[in-house]
């Protein structure tokens, strides 16, 4: 009988610990959800190709019968909300969290790297909602023309952007064997930040070398080492490089026709949000130092000319304006390595590099300092 009694409670074990062990596949309860559709896609190509779609239960839980097929990237979709998946067909995906607020509640088990861009999303939400508050501020605020008060929010958005971009360079590192860092790295320029673009290429090598995604991490290396050896020739003390470019009306004006001039050449386009904010501290900085020996070069990157020059006379942008209309293969941005924008380079009177890459307060303090030699 005792024997009997310990056989069942095997049987009984053993059962249990079956029915605990999900298939692969991808499943979850979301609260809120119920009889909201939710699709499985594959990113292919920076698109969404839809693998499945089902709907969710009344008491929020969902499966799908498509299982991912190789290990990449995928994503749950949920009308406008998205959260992205690294995963393959041998893993047990489970999500949860609360559809009324997804990309703030949503957790995820069962997948390793999933996991990792779901704690990275967390970890950054403060820095966005920030920095997304600090910019509808300054559209309200610009309305209005109080230029310090814009000035402030400059600031204030650069110094959390600073945070943001420290947190973004930490968690690469933590987390530099996981592929998911991939999806990461493309908010940080790879120039300024190439040794943690190396460190990821390095730690996910093993794991992840076949994929495109991998090859594509290499060339953005490749690159951003090219360029840091030719922005080497753009260090304070050397020659400024010649650019000969056409201003609007079609009349080429040399940077050298500057010369005797302190001078910032201020790359820039229509088109680009930040350079648009910026450009009223420009103007001001502009209007007040123009008689003492300060000039502005503005290249632009754009390649619509009648978006430029509407953008050049609605900012009452005064200065030499030029551009080859080439968008991010102008040649001027190319031979000065401009990888962003704004972008800036403060040359002296005789042509001379004095600083690249400042704005706000830091470029106006070395713009006064250098006409004051």
């Amino acid at each position: 009988m005792k024997y009997l009694i310990f056989a069942c409670s095997l049987l009984l074990f053993i059962s249990c610990d079956t029915e605990s062990q999900k298939s692969p596949g991808i499943s979850g309860n979301l609260e809120n959800g119920a009889g909201k559709t939710i699709a499985l896609n594959h990113i292919k190509n920076n698109s969404n190709v839809q693998l499945e779609s089902v709907q969710i239960g009344e008491k929020g839980k969902f499966a799908f019968n498509q299982k991912p097929g190789k290990f990449d990237f995928y994503t749950l979709s949920i009308g406008e909300d998205q959260i992205i998946l690294l995963t393959d067909s041998t893993e047990s995906t489970e999500v949860t969290g609360d559809l009324n607020d997804l990309l703030g509640s949503y957790d995820i088990t069962g997948s390793e790297h999933s996991k990792v861009l779901r704690d990275y999303y967390a970890g950054s939400s403060d820095f966005r909602q920030k920095m997304d508050s600090i910019q509808k501020t300054f559209q309200t605020v610009a309305k209005t023309g109080d230029a310090a008060k814009q000035q402030e929010l400059v600031d204030a958005f650069e110094s959390i952007r600073e945070e943001y971009q420290e947190f973004q360079r930490e968690f690469l590192i933590e987390h530099s064997t996981s592929p998911a860092c991939i999806s990461i790295l493309g908010e940080l320029d790879p120039e300024e930040n190439l040794d943690v673009y190396k460190k990821v290429q390095s730690g996910i090598r093993d794991q992840f070398s076949d994929h495109l995604y991998f090859s594509m991490l290499s060339n953005q290396i490749a690159e951003a080492e090219k360029r840091k050896a030719s922005s080497a020739k753009l260090q304070p003390g050397n020659m400024a490089p010649e650019i000969e470019l056409e201003n609007p009306q079609g009349k080429t004006i040399p940077l050298s026709s500057l010369r005797g001039n302190v001078v910032l050449i201020d790359f820039w386009a229509s088109w680009c949000k930040p350079c648009r904010r910026e450009n009223p501290n420009v103007v001001k900085m502009y209007n007040e130092l123009k008689n003492d020996g300060f000039e502005i070069y503005g290249v632009s990157l754009d390649r619509d000319k009648g978006k430029w020059v509407q953008a050049i006379e609605q900012d009452g942008l005064t200065w030499p304006q030029v551009s080859d209309l080439q968008f991010w293969n102008s040649a001027a941005a190319q031979l000065y390595s401009v990888s962003s924008i704004p972008h800036t380079v403060l040359v002296d009177r005789e042509g001379k590099i004095i600083a690249t890459g400042l704005r706000g307060q830091a470029l106006e303090a070395k713009v006064k300092e250098s006409l004051a030699m």
